[in-house]
């Protein structure tokens, strides 16, 4: 979903946005990946950046990220 403002994008169930969508604050975005010109940004509090499951998560998305750019050319 993405905000009527266009701040930027979350993924949240359905269920607890359904009242924002039927009343056109939020709209949802077409699932599946896509190609884009725009920047990624990872973010947490630093002082959670350290815990195992942040780290494997960032290098997750670092990995998914990498293997998406070199299809791409």
């Amino acid at each position: 979903m993405k905000s009527q403002d266009r701040l930027g994008a979350a993924l949240l169930p359905r269920f607890q946005i359904h009242h924002e969508v039927e009343a056109g604050h939020l709209e949802l975005v077409p699932s599946g990946p896509g190609p884009s010109d725009r920047a990624y940004y990872f973010v947490c509090p630093e002082e959670k950046s350290a815990m195992p499951t942040v780290v494997a998560f960032r290098e997750w998305i670092q990995e998914e990220a990498a293997l998406e750019q070199s299809t791409q050319g």
